[in-house]
């Protein structure tokens, strides 16, 4: 799997129920191993050793699942987009760069036969916040998408992209794609 590849799978499995369910269990499993120790033989030195060791189990558990599924998880990601019944260009490229950065995405629509007009086409993006790219017709820029992903820190992560784009999908381009049948929808990052 190529870097980038791997950084999308990343972004990917941790938005999967697979990753929540890994990360919950990362959480809980040294927790309850040494709430359970502590009921058994009520010895703290006995219960805290068994806490950290579980707990470095549970995080090396949790780590070689995201390797070890991420490429399923990846390819899963992949079918889905395959069965929307159009071309999406793009979406992997956005979620998988090496450094994010806050930014806007444009979203340009293909149509295999005659598209919607211009204000219903707005309403709909609209309704993900995407605005008309000037001059265009079927190209939209998305809001400010952040990629920090907490007040503290340096976590950058493409996650709210990767939001950003199955709300696009899920409440606008299905909806369209009903009405007025797609051919591609190309996702690109805009450059300043």
């Amino acid at each position: 799997m190529r870097p980038e590849e791997r950084r999308a799978a990343d972004v990917v499995f941790d938005q999967h129920p697979w990753g929540y369910a890994l990360l919950f269990g990362a959480v809980l499993c040294p927790v309850a191993a040494a709430a359970g120790a502590m009921l058994l033989v009520h010895d703290l030195d006995a219960t805290v050793p068994l806490f950290w060791g579980v707990g470095f189990g549970v995080l090396g558990l949790y780590f070689a699942g995201r390797w070890g599924l991420g490429a399923r998880v990846l390819a899963d990601e992949r079918a889905w987009l395959a069965s929307l019944g159009f071309e999406v260009n793009g979406w992997f490229d956005v979620i998988g760069v090496e450094v994010p950065r806050d930014g806007k995405l444009r979203v340009t629509l293909e149509f295999r036969g005659t598209p919607p007009d211009a204000i219903e086409l707005e309403s709909w993006l609209g309704a993900v916040g995407a605005e008309r790219a000037s001059g265009s017709s079927w190209s939209f820029i998305s809001p400010r998408i952040r990629a920090r992903a907490g007040t503290r820190g340096s976590s950058f992560t493409t996650r709210y992209y990767l939001a950003w784009q199955k709300r696009l999908v899920k409440r606008v381009l299905i909806p369209i794609h009903a009405k007025y049948p797609l051919a591609r929808v190309q996702v690109s990052a805009v450059r300043r």
